[in-house]
């Protein structure tokens, strides 16, 4: 969505017809999930999920008998045993490829063979009201406003995932406003988000560019909050590394211990 003024009233009011369909007040925030991805896991009963920046999740995990390991991505080296299924809800979008493909790798390394990653992951083109809101006050006060960073493609994660020896099965883009809980929202994502250029401005030039972004937004304030127009893309994938010797048995008969096997015939 993109505009080269200030909002009118009729874009605000299309936007909230658009969006308050699916009641904004319930809508989750950015670090959550929503219930549904769980019918994406067809691990069985009983298997081990870990969720990597989604905690949020793991309650409705377990309701479904899932044993459910909630950690960041730096203690995946540390689980006892190869995960069925991880969901990862963290950051190697903000990474260059080669980055996350290497996050990618390791969560690879953690999971069984024929498990499931299930990602959900910020789109190209996320928070476009925001970014153009920083470009038109930006040009209105003579400045060029250059995006700090571009989000990967919903193309990018596959090819990053399957380089990894995991299979595409499942993939779409999807819009989700987001709520702020922050009546500066708009200023705290442009400092944080533009933050170099932001802080080479000077006070006046700041304020100035910061209430001009605010109303280029306003037609993403609802309800008395203000919400990002994020995109996201959603990604189940399957490892489809080649099968090893336990790996197979396992699959093929969960109650086989190759080690009870072994211990048996000495």
């Amino acid at each position: 969505m993109s505009m080269q003024g200030k909002p009118s009233k009729e874009t605000a009011e299309a936007f909230l017809n658009k969006f308050n369909k699916t009641d904004l007040e319930k809508l989750p925030l950015i670090s959550s999930y929503t219930k549904d991805i769980t019918s994406l896991i067809t691990a069985r009963e009983g298997g081990l999920i870990v969720c990597i920046g989604c905690d949020t999740l793991a309650e409705a995990l377990r309701e479904k008998a899932y044993r459910t390991v909630c950690i960041d991505e730096s203690e995946l080296d540390a689980l006892s045993e190869r995960a069925d299924a991880v969901i990862y809800n963290d950051e190697p979008h903000w990474h260059e490829e080669k980055k996350f493909g290497a996050i990618f790798e390791k969560i690879v390394k953690n999971l069984k063979v024929g498990g499931e990653l299930i990602c959900e992951l910020c789109e190209y083109k996320n928070c476009e009201t925001l970014h153009g809101a920083l470009k038109y006050a930006f040009n209105k006060c003579g400045l060029k406003y250059e995006r700090e960073f571009e989000f990967p493609t919903m193309g990018d994660y596959v090819k990053a995932l399957e380089n990894c020896g995991l299979r595409a099965e499942y993939a779409v883009v999807f819009d989700k406003p987001t709520l702020c809980k922050d009546e500066n929202a708009i200023r705290d994502w442009a400092n944080t988000y533009a933050k170099k250029q932001i802080e080479a401005l000077c006070k006046e030039t700041k304020d100035g560019v910061l209430l001009d972004a605010e109303i280029y937004c306003l037609n993403l304030f609802a309800n008395g909050n203000w919400y990002t127009d994020n995109v996201r893309t959603m990604i189940k994938t399957k490892n489809a590394n080649e099968h090893d010797l336990a790996s197979l048995l396992y699959e093929l008969c969960p109650d086989f211990s190759l080690q009870a096997l072994l211990d048996e015939k000495h």
